[in-house]
């Protein structure tokens, strides 16, 4: 119709607090090791390449680590300790060496956590995006969880750095 004009809808009012806030300056955290501090990378700081290597370490890790044979730890030891060095920031090679593979795993497992939070806070501001808000008082399937119930262990998930970084990547390992 001619003479019919659209009226403009009015702007939605900004939100309070921004969905999701990113920093292009990459604060990273620090780990002592014999009482020297040292950097390790961030979450935030991966390319997409780097991202992609450790799934693929990860995963390889993961293969390793259930065969049996001196090849096989062998392979295992030397992927952890490459796994490691790329986390780890500054540590003199004659140091990193001197770390034992229980401290290597450590680092490998504070990683991997730092890499969960963050994909977690990605995933809460795209439901907040989506305009979902999380039930309170809910067990995982939408209903409330028995009274002195921890919860189902029908379909847990396995536990473990590996595991939590296959779910950080879509990939799951139920």
């Amino acid at each position: 119709m001619a003479g019919d004009t659209a009226t403009p809808k009015p702007a939605a009012p900004a939100a309070p607090h921004p969905l999701l806030e990113l920093d292009t300056l990459i604060e990273r955290r620090r780990i002592a090791i014999d009482g020297e501090l040292y950097e390790i990378i961030s979450p935030d700081e991966l390319s997409v390449i780097d991202s992609h290597r450790f799934g693929r370490w990860g995963r390889r890790i993961e293969q390793l680590a259930e065969m049996d044979g001196e090849e096989a730890e062998r392979e295992l030891e030397e992927l952890i300790a490459i796994t490691a060095r790329k986390i780890l920031v500054g540590v003199p090679d004659q140091l990193f060496e001197q770390l034992p593979g229980s401290g290597r795993w450590a680092v490998i497992d504070l990683f991997t956590g730092l890499l969960l939070q963050r994909k977690l806070l990605v995933a809460g501001a795209m439901q907040a995006a989506m305009g979902m808000e999380a039930p309170t008082g809910m067990g995982p399937t939408g209903v409330p969880p028995l009274p002195g119930s921890s919860g189902s262990m029908a379909g847990t998930r396995k536990t473990g750095w590996w595991p939590s970084l296959q779910r950080f990547f879509g990939r799951t390992s139920a």
